[in-house]
């Protein structure tokens, strides 16, 4: 029994030792920015404040509750929320039970400043609207993409970043893409692609070398992201551009799942204006998600998997004599409509612990392959190589 527990633990030590220290990439955590807020005041039918009254927020969910008293001047604050959909429940002594949902937004502080009627506790009005959210304490300028924009919206690939452009100030960036290390696609108050902060639940998801975002991630992974464009605080900070806050899925207390599968053949596609001819593409895109309880109220696990196959031809414009010459010299290389390959492939795997009502243990895999068949393609003058 002894060897047991002293193997659990050096085992739990061995990982958190990996986690924190195992990359050769710094993190960087930015506290407050991955998560929501709920304040508010409760008062009477007259505006008189109540203090001591209970207030109860739970996530719908994983059945996740905490609960607050109001101070004396009857104020209440529940900080570090899982942004998501919860159930406010207040009761006090003499007055009748209130209830209501509201919806929480990354990066957001939901307020509800409620008014209890005189009456029975067994009582309760349930309001069906939603409590508002305001930026009560915050300058910056920002826009937030929810989970139903992401499923709804089309966008070319399932690249949700590409949703981004619906935020004020933010502009498709013309930079060429350069092979597998493009940038993140957009500009922020005319800033360069590789200027912007990309999070992660709250952690740096930017390589270090060149600005580019480090990982992919499914779009049906993603629950929902916030872009700030100005005036950000310093929480979020090392961008000159400008900062996407993106909140990954986790699971809940019933079984979800859902798969997909697109194709895109070359009879539907348009000739290239510039080609001659009609060149071969085809786009293969599938994907699986699959989320549920390990232990009710407890523990809960969430996994995705997404694999993008493109074929297609790619135009290269060099010379007979240039390629005559590449010949001569060994190297086999051809020109007019190339075979090429791109693929991506993701896959993110998440597990979310309740330790107490206050704590929460969260372990996030992630994996993000890409191949690029035409990996530079400068201008017109394209030609094969290696990949990467």
């Amino acid at each position: 029994m002894v060897k047991s527990v002293r193997f659990f633990f050096l085992s739990v030590t061995i990982i958190l030792a990996i986690l924190i220290f195992g990359s050769h990439q710094d993190i960087f955590a930015q506290a407050g920015t991955s998560s929501a807020d709920f304040i508010g005041t409760i008062t009477d039918e007259q505006k008189n404040i109540i203090s001591n009254a209970e207030v109860t927020i739970k996530d719908l969910k994983t059945n996740l509750s905490r609960v607050v008293a109001t101070d004396e001047k009857g104020s209440y604050s529940i900080r570090q929320l899982t942004p998501g959909k919860y159930e406010i429940r207040i009761q006090a002594d003499g007055f009748q039970s209130y209830v209501q949902e509201v919806l929480l937004q990354v990066g957001t502080i939901g307020v509800g400043n409620i008014s209890l009627k005189v009456g029975q506790l067994e009582d309760v009005v349930e309001v069906s609207a939603n409590a508002g959210v305001i930026e009560s304490n915050k300058t910056e300028s920002s826009s937030n993409v929810d989970a139903k924009a992401i499923t709804s919206l089309p966008i070319n690939k399932r690249n949700f970043l590409d949703l981004t452009l619906t935020a004020p100030r933010v502009r498709i960036d013309r930079t060429p893409p350069q092979g597998v290390a493009t940038n993140s696609g957009f500009s922020v108050n005319g800033q360069s692609a590789r200027s912007n902060n990309i999070t992660i639940d709250g952690l740096d998801n930017n390589d270090l070398g060149s600005g580019i975002p480090r990982s992919a991630f499914s779009q049906d992974a993603i629950q929902e992201f916030q872009i700030v464009t100005d005036n950000y605080s310093a929480e979020f900070g090392r961008a000159v551009g400008g900062v996407v806050n993106i909140i990954t899925k986790g699971g809940g207390n019933s079984f979800n799942g859902s798969s997909f599968f697109f194709f895109r053949d070359e009879s539907i596609a348009a000739r290239d204006s510039l080609a001659p001819f009609k060149t071969p593409f085809e786009q293969y895109q599938a994907g699986i998600i699959l989320s549920g309880p390990i232990k009710k109220d407890k523990a809960f696990f969430f996994t995705s998997f997404e694999r993008l196959s493109l074929k297609q031809g790619v135009v290269v414009t060099v010379s007979d004599q240039v390629i005559n010459a590449f010949r001569r010299q060994g190297f086999q290389e051809s020109n007019g409509s190339v075979p090429s390959g791109v693929g991506n492939t993701s896959f993110l795997g998440r597990i979310d612990y309740l330790l107490t009502p206050n704590n929460i243990f969260n372990v996030r895999y992630n994996y993000g392959g890409s191949f690029d068949g035409a990996f530079l393609p400068f201008f017109g003058a394209r030609t094969q190589s290696a990949g990467g």
